[in-house]
């Protein structure tokens, strides 16, 4: 008698599914963490990077913006209080170099201000704007209250301008405009992201007015005088016979 043996294939049983769909999830968790951890590296590079560059132009303006000031140039610090934003640190330079022109044009106001104005989140925003100095101050605050101001550099949690008057002087904390311009600007700042910063700039000294001297005048006896040949010239309206 001849048996037929039928062969039944074998399936996966509970156990090895559950432990295959643990290996699974493992295996993915592992490569989202990997995947994660690098895209976080990339966009804390790229976030530092793009903070450096926008210090580094920060930089570059502000120094070619004091390199720049006319020669009867004013600087004046002042901190205001404004309406629903705070402490205002207000930097007043007139006449406004003509770096600080807007869109390549030249302003229609003749003083320009760097302010730090707080942006409402514990933090300030260095901007420029222009204002009119022939105001009066209550006018002008008003002024740079409605003002448009172009944003600088963002995130500022601590600003601290100082003036040197000249050589072998310290670093004062105020100025006005009444002491002209000082030799040396510093500007101190700490931001949300980055270490504290401290900038120095040099203002070029204004070169005294040239002097102007006369001509030097001729000696009474100078038309006696013979020439260097030793031939004396004949006086006037007298012929020179051959």
């Amino acid at each position: 008698m001849t048996y037929l043996r039928t062969s039944r294939s074998r399936a996966f049983t509970l156990i090895e599914v559950l432990v295959s769909v643990l290996v699974f999830f493992i295996l993915a968790g592992g490569i989202f963490g990997a995947i994660s951890a690098s895209t976080t590296a990339s966009a804390e590079i790229a976030t530092s990077q793009l903070d450096a560059s926008r210090m580094d132009a920060f930089q570059r303006f502000v120094r070619n913006f004091f390199l720049n000031l006319p020669g009867g140039a004013t600087v004046d610090l002042r901190i205001k209080q404004w309406a629903g934003k705070g402490d205002v640190v207000q930097l007043l330079v007139t006449p406004a170099p003509g770096i600080a022109s807007f869109g390549g044009q030249p302003s229609r106001f003749d003083g320009v201000v760097l302010g730090a104005i707080p942006d409402g989140a514990g933090a300030y925003r260095i901007s420029m704007t222009t204002y009119d100095p022939e105001l009066q101050p209550e006018a002008i605050d008003a002024a740079l209250q409605k003002a448009q101001w172009i944003p600088l550099l963002p995130d500022v949690t601590t600003l601290r301008w100082r003036f040197l008057r000249g050589p072998g002087a310290e670093l004062e904390e105020t100025w006005d405009a009444g002491r002209g311009r000082p030799v040396l600007v510093s500007l101190s700042l700490l931001r949300n992201r980055a270490d504290e910063v401290e900038m120095q700039f040099w203002i070029p000294p204004v070169p005294p007015p040239a002097e102007v001297t006369a001509p030097d005048e001729v000696p009474d006896d100078a038309a006696g005088t013979p020439p260097a040949d030793g031939n004396t010239p004949p006086p006037p309206n007298q012929e020179v016979s051959p």
